[in-house]
């Protein structure tokens, strides 16, 4: 029964690692994203990082805001369901 507490010990701190991880590679994108003229003035761009970027602001601006207000609607839907049947067939 001991091994299995280190085990798990020793996978939690794996996973914090890896978060912490993720962390900072996110910090280091935003600061890369919103001072790009800074490091491209240095000479320390690099186009796969661009083309990340780039990728990532796409998708943001298109496709990223559709669902969650598809998920919107159809919770108002029910919730004006449940308030009253004329606010909910005036929703519908």
């Amino acid at each position: 029964m001991g091994n299995q507490t280190g085990e798990n010990e020793q996978t939690l701190r794996k996973i914090l690692d890896m978060t912490r991880l993720m962390g900072i590679v996110v910090l280091a994108l935003h600061f890369y994203y919103f001072c790009h003229q800074a490091f491209q003035a240095w000479g320390l761009t690099m186009a796969f990082t661009d083309r990340l970027l780039t990728n990532v602001q796409r998708t943001y601006l298109n496709d990223v805001m559709e669902q969650p207000e598809g998920q919107i609607a159809s919770a108002k839907v029910a919730m004006a369901r449940l308030a009253s049947p004329q606010l909910y067939y005036g929703l519908r």
